[in-house]
């Protein structure tokens, strides 16, 4: 189990959902609380909701086939919003390396997350695998989510290009490049985005598109390395 610095209370096991009111939950979540976790009768769930409110649960019938409630324990409770408001966006690569990604992000609690497409992403993406690749990413980011315990769930943008990504942010967009000064908190004033190259690095015309650059130190990093170095970094510089 991760370490999540809200104050939540001990749970066996964390959900989102839908109907925070009534505590409902799905049949595939009902599965995973009894049939994967093995939760019994009496043990207690936080059920959130995705965006800062939770409730604390109880099972009360594991053997229930309808209704798939659970009975909750106290009033909805607010947390507050996180500091961090820069996104990130990640020019897709391999799916495996895209999968860790958007889950680390996810765990580190990057509010918004932006995948694209750039001139050098090494995979075809037609409409129809930007649509799967964008149901797989929203899975994967849920999972994580709940992992990780975080009641603001991290929202999942769907997949475009570099050009129309960079004209969505024009001047609060930031490209990570080595050779640039090293990302502080004075320097990320102004930044809504930072966006993470391919394997192959930006082109030459992206890097041209945007003229705020930074640094992530003297190495070369890998597409997923560098998206968990710079959600690490955002967490600790906004709190």
């Amino acid at each position: 189990m991760g370490i999540s610095s809200y104050n939540l209370p001990e749970a066996s096991a964390f959900l989102y959902t839908d109907d925070l009111k009534s505590c409902r939950i799905t049949t595939e979540a009902y599965h995973h609380l009894f049939n994967v976790l093995r939760i019994k009768t009496g043990e207690k769930i936080i059920l959130s909701d995705g965006d800062g409110n939770w409730r604390l649960c109880s099972i009360a019938n594991p053997t229930a086939t309808k209704g798939l409630n659970l009975v909750a324990l106290n009033t909805e409770v607010k947390v507050p919003q996180p500091e961090n408001k820069v996104a990130v966006g990640f020019a897709i690569t391999k799916p495996a390396n895209s999968d860790t990604t958007v889950q680390k992000l996810t765990e580190l609690r990057i509010g918004n997350i932006y995948p694209f497409i750039s001139e050098r992403t090494p995979i075809k993406v037609d409409p129809n695998t930007k649509e799967k690749l964008f149901d797989r990413f929203s899975k994967i980011s849920l999972s994580a989510g709940e992992q990780s315990r975080n009641p603001y769930l991290s929202k999942i943008h769907p997949i475009v290009h570099f050009a129309e990504l960079t004209a969505r942010f024009k001047d609060s967009a930031a490209i990570l490049q080595p050779g640039y000064a090293k990302i502080d908190k004075l320097s990320l004033e102004g930044i809504n985005i930072l966006l993470i190259g391919p394997e192959g690095g930006f082109s030459q015309k992206e890097l041209e598109t945007v003229q705020c650059k930074f640094s992530l130190g003297g190495t070369i990093l890998r597409s997923e390395t560098a998206a968990i170095t710079v959600g690490a970094i955002l967490t600790y510089l906004t709190g």
